[in-house]
C-alpha cells in the first residue's frame, strides 16, 4: 500500500483567505526520505499554483529523494502555460548539493486539478556495489532496459553519462494524478558535478558537455531525443520536450558523443559457400562518413580489414554486405562507425565462421556487461539446453532449444539479477554435455 510520508521539518499553513496549503521552508532546512525505502512514499503538494512550495532566506529548503520511490507529486493539473508558471521542487543531493528541478508547461495537456507531476532523483547510492558508481546499469529507473546507445547497437554507454536519474513523471499511477493528455514542457535540471566523476568511470570533462535526455519506454531507446538544454555551469536549462516526448525518466549525457550517429538494426555474420557473409542495417544515419569492418582471431587482437563508405545522412533503412573470403574458422568481427568530424563508436563483437572444429568445442565465453556470451564451434549442427550453474552447483538459468550450427554459432544470456563471480556455462542434449567457466563482472 502506497503511504504519504509524514512531513515535520517545515512551517506550513493555511491562510485566511482559504487557498490551499503552502510547503514553506526556511533557513535550510530539510525534508529526507528513508535511503532505502520498501514501499512508495509521497510528498504530496496539494496546491496548484507554483506557490505551493515558498523558500525563505538564503538556504531556503532541502527535499532530499534519493531513491526511485520517493516522490515529491505536484497537483498542478489546472496551471497555464509560460515561464511565469514555473514550478520549482528544491531538491537536494545526498551529501547536501543543491539539485534543484524546474518546469512550465508550453502545451496545457489536461486541465484536471489533481493531475500531478511527480518529482524524485537519486544516484548509485541505491545499490553500491565495488566500482559501480560509473555503470548506470546497475540502478536504473523502472522501465529503463538499457544504457545503450541504440539497440540492438549494444554497448553500455554509462561512460557518457552522469552518475545520476531524474523522475519527471506525468503518468503516475495514484488515482486522479494522472494527465490524460500529457502536457508539453520546458524543464531545467541542476546537477552534483561530482556526479560527473564517479569513480574516475566518466569520460574525462563530461561535466562541461552534460545534455538532457530521456528513455522512451514506447521504443525501448534514449537514442530518438537528441541530447537537449543549454548548458551553464551545473544547470541544464531549456529543455523542450514536445507531449509526444514526455516520458518519466531522464538523466544527462554528454552532448558531444553520447548517442550513435546511427541506428543499427541488425549486424550478423554467416557462412555462404566458404566465406563470412556480414550483414548489418541502419534505420538512421546522421554524418555517418564510413564503417571499419574489423576482425580478430582471440577477441582481443583487432584488425581492420575492410572500408565501407557510409551513406552521411539518412532517415531510410540502408542495407550494407561485406563477404570475408579470408575468414579463420572461427573468426570476431565487430564494426567502428566514423562520423565525419572523426568521432567513431565501435558496435558488440559478433562471431562467424565456416569451418567446425572436429566435433564440437566452447572456444569462448565472457560478460560485455550487459549479456553473457558463449561461442561454440561445431563441424555438424545440433540442438541443446543452456544452462548457467553457480559454484555451488545450483542452476540460475535455463534455456532449452539452443540450436548450434556448422562453423561458429553465438549465444547469448541474460546477465540480469546474477552477482560478479565465477560460474558455469553448460551446454547439452541426448548425446553430449560441454562446460567452460566465465567471470561475470
Amino acid at each position: 500500500m502506497k503511504r504519504v510520508l509524514p512531513v515535520i521539518l517545515f512551517l506550513g499553513s493555511l491562510d485566511v483567505f482559504g487557498q490551499a496549503a503552502q510547503l514553506v521552508m526556511q533557513n535550510g532546512a530539510y525534508i529526507k526520505f528513508a535511503e532505502n525505502p520498501t514501499t512508495t512514499n509521497y510528498l504530496v503538494i496539494q496546491n496548484p499554483a507554483t506557490t505551493g512550495i515558498v523558500l525563505i532566506g538564503a538556504q531556503g529548503g532541502n527535499i532530499v529523494t534519493e531513491h526511485e520511490n520517493n516522490r515529491v507529486r505536484w497537483m498542478n493539473g489546472s496551471t497555464g502555460i509560460g515561464a511565469a508558471n514555473t514550478f520549482t521542487v528544491p531538491l537536494t543531493a545526498w551529501n547536501g548539493t543543491k539539485i534543484p528541478v524546474s518546469v512550465h508547461k508550453t502545451a496545457a495537456g489536461s486541465t484536471i486539478a489533481s493531475n500531478s507531476m511527480v518529482f524524485s532523483s537519486y544516484n548509485y547510492r541505491v545499490n553500491i556495489v565495488p566500482g559501480g558508481a560509473w555503470d548506470n546499469t546497475l540502478y536504473m529507473p523502472s522501465g529503463v532496459t538499457h544504457m545503450n546507445a541504440d539497440v540492438p547497437m549494444v554497448q553500455n554507454n554509462s561512460n557518457n553519462v552522469i552518475d545520476r536519474f531524474w523522475i519527471v513523471d506525468t503518468k503516475d499511477p495514484v488515482a486522479g494524478a494522472t494527465y490524460a493528455t500529457n502536457p508539453a514542457l520546458n524543464i531545467s535540471l541542476t546537477f552534483d558535478p561530482s556526479d560527473a566523476l564517479a569513480n574516475g568511470g566518466n569520460v574525462p570533462g563530461l561535466s562541461g558537455t552534460l545534455m538532457a535526455q530521456r528513455f522512451n519506454t514506447t521504443l525501448n531507446k534514449w537514442g530518438d531525443f537528441a541530447p537537449a538544454g543549454t548548458l551553464a555551469g551545473n544547470v541544464v536549462s531549456n529543455i523542450l520536450v514536445p507531449a509526444a516526448d514526455v516520458f518519466r525518466s531522464w538523466t544527462l549525457a554528454n552532448g558531444l558523443g553520447s548517442p550513435l550517429p546511427i541506428e543499427l538494426l541488425a549486424w550478423e555474420a554467416a557462412c555462404d559457400g566458404g566465406a563470412v557473409v556480414l550483414k548489418w542495417s541502419t534505420a538512421s544515419e546522421t554524418d555517418n562518413a564510413y564503417f571499419t569492418i574489423e576482425r580478430s582471431e582471440d577477441a582481443d587482437d583487432w584488425r581492420a580489414i575492410a572500408v565501407v563508405e557510409g551513406a552521411g545522412t539518412s532517415t531510410q533503412q540502408l542495407n550494407y554486405q561485406f563477404i570475408d573470403h579470408e575468414a579463420p574458422a572461427t573468426a570476431y568481427y565487430r564494426l567502428r562507425q566514423t562520423d565525419f568530424d572523426g568521432r567513431n563508436d565501435v558496435s558488440p563483437m559478433i562471431v562467424g565462421g565456416c569451418e567446425g572444429t572436429d566435433g564440437i568445442t566452447i572456444v569462448n565465453a565472457w560478460d560485455d556487461l550487459v549479456d553473457l556470451n558463449v561461442v561454440v564451434s561445431s563441424s555438424f549442427g545440433g540442438v541443446y539446453e543452456m544452462t548457467l550453474t553457480d559454484a555451488q552447483g545450483r542452476t540460475l538459468s535455463a534455456r532449452p532449444g539452443q540450436v548450434i550450427n556448422q562453423g561458429a554459432t553465438q549465444l547469448k544470456l541474460d546477465k540480469n539479477h546474477i552477482a560478479p563471480g565465477i560460474y558455469t556455462i553448460t551446454l547439452h542434449n541426448a548425446d553430449r554435455v560441454l562446460s567452460r567457466r566465465l567471470m561475470v563482472n
